[in-house]
């Protein structure tokens, strides 16, 4: 794998459902631990007319490590662009799996906590999987997994 050559995984196509709530997606997700405070968040979607529309989702590893603004503009050159909260949420709903041999990241939707800017991740949490904000300001490890759609 490198930034010529990523590895790109492809999943059948994904119905986001925007007009269920966040509590709603992470108990379908079946998570063993979750962010405290990712239910007290203001996450209104304002995108109630994506419901009925599938996109395949796509989990793109650069196996390097790579600051965030780094990623974009790789994902940017692939014609992708990241998941947002929900499509996340979904994604980790529909495949429960996922998120244990590494974490998933969607780089979408930004949120600022104690200071440091934030987006939703899947990863392992110790027997199972958790959800939770990880931070954005250094750089991502190699085994990170970006979720992804086709921009169109």
């Amino acid at each position: 794998m490198s930034l010529n050559h990523p590895s790109i995984t492809e999943f059948p196509p994904l119905v986001v459902h925007y007009d269920m709530r966040i509590d709603e997606l992470i108990m379908a997700g079946h998570y063993s631990q979750v962010h405290p405070n990712i239910n007290f968040m203001d996450l209104s979607s304002g995108n109630i007319n994506m419901i009925e529309r599938p996109r395949q989702p796509l989990l793109v590893c650069f196996g390097t490590y790579l600051k965030t603004d780094e990623v974009l503009e790789e994902l940017d050159k692939l014609n992708l662009v990241p998941a947002d909260i929900y499509e996340t949420l979904e994604f980790g709903a529909k495949y429960s799996s996922i998120g244990i041999d590494y974490t998933v990241v969607g780089l979408k939707t930004i949120f600022e906590l104690d200071k440091i800017r934030r987006v939703p991740c899947i990863g392992r949490w110790f027997d199972g999987r958790r959800f939770y904000l990880g931070g954005i300001g250094g750089e991502w490890p190699d085994r990170y997994h970006f979720l992804v759609f086709q921009n169109i």
